[in-house]
């Protein structure tokens, strides 16, 4: 932790307060360890999988590397909140639900001075966007894991 407070190691952390999990390598199934009590896991999100909820920590400092404020305030260096294992399914909520249907009823005179172009342009990314999200919805509750058939019947 020190090391990324000083600008060395990854720009993210994650920390998680969940039991411990061994995974399964020929499905990638994980299950709880029997008998264990929940931990702190301190990680780059690479290797441990979120089973609950966790809180994140992202360096935003300007150059990348540079040691983050620890007196007084460090509100532009450090973006921080909370994940879940849902959070592709949050966001689609938030995005499809509560942005999308803002943004479509948007009238031109609440687009200020942006440029038709401009607006026709966000338009088109953003519906591209939540169309992707959607997509990530479907491809996650697609990847159905059956156990294989037992070759005797």
């Amino acid at each position: 932790m020190e090391n990324w407070i000083k600008g060395t190691g990854p720009a993210h952390i994650f920390i998680y307060f969940q039991k411990p999990y061994k995974t399964n390598e020929l499905t990638g199934e994980t299950s709880e360890i029997q008998g264990s009590t929940d931990q702190f896991f301190v990680t780059d999100g690479e290797k441990e999988k979120i089973k609950g909820k966790g809180v994140y920590f992202m360096r935003c400092t300007v150059p990348p590397g540079r040691p983050i404020t620890t007196t007084g305030t460090n509100d532009n260096e450090v973006l921080f909140g909370e994940i879940s294992e849902h959070t592709v399914f949050t966001l689609n909520t938030i995005v499809n639900n509560v942005y999308k249907p803002l943004v479509d009823k948007l009238d031109n005179n609440d687009w200020g001075a942006c440029e038709a172009e401009q607006k026709k342009e966000f338009m088109q990314t953003f519906d591209r966007f939540a169309k992707e999200v959607q997509e990530a919805i479907k491809s996650l509750q697609s990847n159905i894991v059956l156990d294989p058939y037992p070759s005797q019947w």
